[in-house]
């Protein structure tokens, strides 16, 4: 087994991590799995001075968590559309329903269309 030894005065363990995430992701050797020797032969790996790998995991990272917050919201919208669909066509307690005359579990303004 090999390691992959690196200085940690002029690299940022969080850009280490997203630069070799990114190489893994975009490796394509034909197998499934990382080929570690393929990696060091071909790969040159530009590291830029620590002060810009600060900046740019900072960035990243900000951006890891708009991702998630954005994910947490899209489920929550999920929901709530399926809940009100449930309410509006299910329950049939759509706005202005407790005016509406139903006829065989519908409002008798809707007609049955067949297709």
């Amino acid at each position: 087994m090999q390691l992959l030894a690196t200085d940690l005065q002029r690299s940022s363990e969080v850009q280490i991590f997203l630069t070799l995430t990114a190489l893994i992701k975009n490796c394509r050797t034909g197998v499934s799995r990382f080929q570690y020797t393929v990696f060091k032969n071909k790969t040159t790996l530009k590291i830029p001075k620590i002060k810009t790998q600060e900046k740019i995991a900072a960035i990243l990272s900000a951006y890891d968590d708009l991702i998630e917050n954005n994910k947490r919201r899209i489920a929550l919208l999920e929901k709530m559309a399926e809940e009100i669909y449930r309410e509006w066509f299910v329950r049939m307690r759509f706005p202005g329903y407790r005016k509406m005359k139903f006829e065989k579990g519908l409002p008798e303004d809707w007609r049955n269309f067949q297709a």
